[in-house]
């Protein structure tokens, strides 16, 4: 079992790179409408439509001379956006742009580090785990200093840094470092539901990677808790809880009970978002994966030819989740005896792979 797939998102709801990476729904020190709309968009899952409205907001920015700490704010938020989507060297080139702001004039010291943040977690997405656990060490420090010890921001670098950990084959720091980023975020109670939902799923990650299928179905379990408590059973949230927990029996090859959970998930999802979403897309395809292992393949058919133009047009063509969801449905398509599609849709996975390998190289240190 690959601990970078467990550990970089296989667990739906570890959404954002490796592991929730942190600022689009902190409150930004010194932040002004402009890129409200673009937080609006990118929260609601249109990732291109945020994408244009951060564009904007920075050309806005620069023409009527805002602040540095403004500006630096906008660059990172574009560059989270496209973290999120997976364009990985466009990410970077905006988060050094805004990180050169933060160097040469001052900015709030909260931006600087939430931008450290998320280079990191771009690092640890693009397989430069040693730079992330470097950057994260900095940014622990610096995150103390400005949000104090035992802040959210604090748990997420801990997070963050397990999951680095757990990348690099150092299982027993990862499970440490994420049991001082629950302690952490459980003082802070249901005010930041999301952010103890997704520690707790980083946490059952490092428990399947180790087998440990009660512990991780433990863990999970308390998650949806966490979520039925806080928001209630129709929240977003709650379909983050369950697709984690379907992708656990999926692991687990309990494909039956990963339907349900899978299902459940979906229902949410169409409820809050609509079927145009890319939040329901991801969980199509998973839930298509299951159905396939139980051949259920006209049902898995659908749901493919329904969600990757989605994923496509909202990830873009060279996203990672769409290749994943490629290699499945080629997977369908050899059952369905149609190896002549299969093949050209593995070409279409192996040729987004290739580029995305040597888009960043693994070794680059970036800045």
């Amino acid at each position: 079992m690959r601990v970078r797939v467990l550990m970089a998102g296989a667990l739906l709801g570890m959404a954002i790179a490796a592991g929730q990476s942190y600022g689009m729904d902190a409150q930004r020190p010194d932040d002004d409408e402009l890129g409200a709309p673009g937080k609006e968009a990118f929260l609601r899952g249109d990732y291109r439509e945020a994408e244009r409205l951060f564009q904007e907001a920075w050309k806005e920015a620069e023409a009527r001379g805002a602040t540095s700490t403004v500006r630096a704010s906008v660059l990172g938020s574009l560059a989270q956006t496209l973290l999120t989507v997976g364009r990985y060297a466009d990410s970077e080139s905006f988060f050094n742009r805004a990180l050169e702001i933060t160097d040469r004039e001052v900015v709030d010291s909260r931006v600087r580090a939430i931008l450290l943040l998320n280079v990191a977690t771009l690092y640890t997405k693009t397989y430069r785990e040693n730079s992330a656990e470097t950057l994260l060490k900095v940014t622990l420090t610096l995150g103390t200093e400005q949000f104090g010890p035992d802040s959210v921001f604090v748990a997420n670098v801990l997070r963050n840094l397990g999951i680095v950990y757990a990348s690099t084959g150092r299982i027993k720091s990862a499970e440490d470092s994420l049991k001082k980023a629950l302690t952490i975020t459980e003082k802070h109670g249901t005010s930041h539901p999301e952010d103890l939902t997704s520690t707790l799923s980083s946490l059952a990650a490092v428990y399947v990677v180790r087998r440990q299928w009660k512990k991780a179905e433990t863990v999970l379990t308390r998650a949806v808790d966490v979520i039925n408590r806080s928001v209630g059973v129709d929240h977003s949230n709650m379909a983050d809880a369950l697709s984690n927990l379907g992708q656990l029996y999926a692991f687990q090859k309990k494909f039956a009970q990963a339907e349900v959970a899978f299902r459940q998930a979906l229902s949410i999802r169409l409820k809050v978002f609509g079927p145009d979403n890319i939040d329901v897309a991801l969980v199509s395809w998973r839930l298509a994966a299951v159905l396939t292992e139980q051949k259920k393949y006209p049902e898995a058919n659908a749901l493919f030819l329904t969600a990757l133009p989605i994923q496509e047009r909202i990830l873009g063509p060279k996203s990672p989740d769409l290749a994943d969801a490629l290699e499945q449905f080629a997977k369908l398509l050899r059952k369905m005896e149609n190896g002549a599609q299969a093949e050209t849709l593995e070409a279409r996975a192996r040729d987004i792979r290739f580029e995305l390998t040597y888009t960043i190289p693994a070794n680059s240190l970036g800045r």
